[in-house]
């Protein structure tokens, strides 16, 4: 329940959100909790959403492109050390000359 209101309702006039059904989150606006409310917004108004969208990056392309650049680094760093990664040690050295000389079928020096 909302702790903010000395009343037992979750609104004035709604015992829940009247979308999801849930109290845990506090009232917005029209029975709906904040989540549910934004999530309806962003529904409702795609044109507006998408106009605030490009505003928003026109105005900060500069930031947009170093983080993306930054980002793009990161990720080919983790590709080219993922190989390594799962690597095992090559163990101890007796190990290795014992496989050599199974391979060559004797012994070696």
């Amino acid at each position: 329940m909302n702790q903010n209101n000395n009343h037992s309702k979750w609104s004035i006039e709604y015992e829940q959100c009247q979308r999801c059904g849930g109290t845990e989150k506090q009232h917005h606006a029209g029975g709906l909790c904040h989540t549910c409310y934004f999530k309806e917004y962003r529904a409702k108004n795609p044109e507006l959403i998408a106009e605030v969208k490009k505003k928003y990056n026109n105005k900060n392309k500069g930031a947009i492109y170093e983080y993306q650049k930054k980002y793009r680094a990161k990720k080919k760093e983790e590709e080219v050390m993922q190989p390594y990664k799962n690597r095992q040690p090559a163990g101890d050295i007796s190990e290795t000359a014992d496989g050599i000389k199974g391979l060559l079928g004797g012994e070696t020096q």
